[in-house]
Parts: structure tokens; C-alpha cells; sequence
């Protein structure tokens, strides 16, 4: 009999997810009869304890908004990339060891490429401190492209707020990221950015995948701007997770 495994997503709230949906049709596309993927819609961190002590199948599980920072102090070890972003979005759970990798960064960085010429761009602003922004940075960084964080507060000379970019000339850069839950239910609709500074030589990346047309976009759309939305990366870093839960780790 073949050994039964179960994966899942933590995070709060989780409607919004396409992941098990993902996952369950993966896994009947390999034949994994024995494996599923479960949502674990949790309010606090801690009752990550509760699933681990009742999943006694659980073999690892992906790790989302708002928990990505939070569940670090929980882990037994982290990859060399999350211990550098300082988030986790991917966990293994191996001889009772939970280990941490961070597969947001790669994904974004693969779909980044594959939807624009890297070439042309130089600078660029990420809206958001988060885990998820963080990861954004370390793929930018790693292509040579200058990052600017945007912020309600800033907490370091990296990180301006928005009035100060809104009263920038938006021909300084040429990607916009959305790292913020801005879009999502429950979330206000949209970023404090001024819209109607994005020219058509901006290329507007939103992290949110569901909707797939955020009000953002669909803002900056209208101006004739490049649009990107999160599904890609989405399935980027799914497949990603697989590998680590593989022992292909990145």
C-alpha cells in the first residue's frame, strides 16, 4: 500500500486560495491517489500546533498572509533564501523537523521574466513591507534592478511613504509591485498610489491572483500600462513547493 501523504496551506483568510484546487488536480494528474491538499484557515499562529499534533500524515504545507514572518520562530531550520528574506512560505515537515524555504522570490522572479524584457527595466517601487515584498526585493536585487519599498511607515532608508512617492516624477522608475493585501476581500480595494502618474512605460505587477484583474490594475490598465497578476507566480512557487517536498530543494 502505498504511503498516504497530506499537504496543505496556512494562512487567514484562505477564500481567495486557488492552491488546493491546484494541488488536487496535480495530484490526480500523477495518479497520488493517497495524497491530498487541505486548507487550514487559521486566526493565530498558534494553532499551527493543533494541526501538526492531529495531521499525522502531514508531510508539508505552503505558508501565506499574514503568517509568512510569524511562523519562523517555529521552524527548525531555514534555507539560505529565507533565512536572507527573513520569510517562509513553504515548510517541510521531515523527521518531525519543520523546515523553512522561501519559493515566493524564484516565482517571482521566473514570471517577471517570462512577461517582460528585463533589460529595460532599472528601478523600481514595491508597495508593501510584507514577507511577500521582501521576497520581491531579493529577486530584484538579484537582477541588478534598484528597489525602492513604499510604506504607511518607514522603517528604514529604503522604505519611503507614499506621499513621498506620490510627489515623485514616476518617470524615475519602471516597475510598480503590489505587494499588499490591498485588492483582496476584506482588504481596501486599493494602494495609496497616485494612479494617474502611470504612463504607458510602466509595467504594473500585482502579487494578488484571484481576482485576476485587481482594481489596480484594471486602473493602470485603462493608461495603457503593462499588467501582470499573481497567477503565474502562483503556480511558479506551487511547483517549487513540490520540488522541496521532492528533495529537489532549491
Amino acid at each position: 500500500m502505498f504511503e498516504r501523504k497530506t499537504f496543505g496551506l496556512i494562512g487567514y483568510p484562505l477564500s481567495h486560495s486557488f492552491s488546493q484546487k491546484y494541488f488536487t488536480e496535480k495530484f490526480l494528474c500523477l495518479g497520488l491517489k493517497n495524497y491530498a491538499y487541505k486548507l487550514y484557515d487559521i486566526k493565530n499562529i498558534a494553532l499551527l500546533d493543533d494541526i501538526l499534533c492531529k495531521e499525522d500524515t502531514l508531510a508539508g504545507f505552503n505558508v501565506t498572509s499574514p503568517y509568512k514572518q510569524e511562523i519562523i520562530d517555529k521552524l527548525d531550520f531555514l534555507s539560505p533564501s529565507a533565512q536572507e528574506i527573513m520569510a517562509v512560505n513553504c515548510v517541510k515537515i521531515e523527521g518531525g523537523r519543520l523546515l523553512g524555504y522561501n519559493t515566493d522570490s524564484p516565482a517571482f522572479a521566473k514570471s517577471l521574466e517570462n512577461k517582460t524584457d528585463l533589460s529595460k527595466i532599472h528601478s523600481a517601487v514595491i508597495l508593501g513591507t510584507s514577507g511577500a515584498a521582501k521576497a520581491v526585493a531579493k529577486a530584484l536585487g538579484e537582477k541588478n534592478i534598484n528597489y525602492t519599498f513604499v510604506s504607511r511607515r518607514q522603517t528604514n532608508a529604503k522604505t519611503i511613504s507614499y506621499q513621498t512617492l506620490n510627489a515623485m516624477d514616476f518617470q524615475q522608475f519602471e516597475l510598480i509591485v503590489n505587494a499588499t493585501p490591498c485588492g483582496l476581500e476584506g482588504y481596501p480595494l486599493i494602494a495609496d498610489i497616485c494612479t494617474e502618474k502611470i504612463l504607458p512605460k510602466h509595467i504594473v505587477f500585482d502579487l494578488i491572483y484571484n481576482p485576476a484583474q485587481t482594481l489596480l490594475l484594471e486602473k493602470v490598465a485603462k493608461q495603457q500600462a503593462q499588467t501582470i497578476n499573481g497567477l503565474e507566480m502562483l503556480y511558479l512557487q506551487a511547483e517549487y513547493s513540490w520540488q522541496i517536498w521532492n528533495n529537489n530543494l532549491l
